[in-house]
């Protein structure tokens, strides 16, 4: 396990993928890595996505936090209260969180507002002991979109 000392701030980032190989590429080996360092690992990602990186992760995948996306994307206010909670609880070891926001179903408004929450987050978190990739299927969302993820 690290010590507090030892543990970095906020290292946030996008993962645009296009298919479930690269998804389980990316996501599998940020786990791991996370789990060999002794940082608490939450995974909020689609019900298909969390399937898919369970069997990659075969028993490791006891260790991780599985939260399904649209519970946990109900409001940004929400959302970044329980993101501060997870990280402050487990801030001694570090924290590694997979978090794909849910875009669709959502009109101009709400998007242009979850895209604020991907940009505060960034502040709200900035000295906290975590590493959070945000997941983006480029199959599936609308480009500006992924141009705002690319920004944020």
């Amino acid at each position: 396990m690290r010590e507090t000392n030892d543990v970095r701030p906020l290292i946030h980032q996008a993962l645009i993928y296009d298919d479930d190989t690269e998804f389980l590429a990316a996501t599998t080996g940020f786990c791991r890595d996370g789990l060999a360092t002794g940082e608490k690992v939450l995974a909020v990602t689609t019900p298909a996505n969390i399937t898919l990186l369970t069997d990659a992760l075969g028993p490791a995948a006891a260790r991780v936090d599985f939260a399904p996306a649209e519970e946990w994307y109900r409001s940004p206010g929400r959302t970044l209260t329980a993101y501060g909670h997870y990280v402050d609880t487990h801030a001694a070891t570090g924290v590694r969180i997979i978090g794909e926001p849910v875009w669709h179903g959502r009109d101009h408004a709400e998007q242009a507002e979850w895209t604020r929450y991907e940009s505060v987050i960034n502040a709200a978190l900035a000295d906290r002991p975590a590493r959070i990739m945000c997941p983006y299927d480029q199959r599936t969302l609308p480009a500006h979109i992924l141009t705002d993820a690319h920004r944020t």
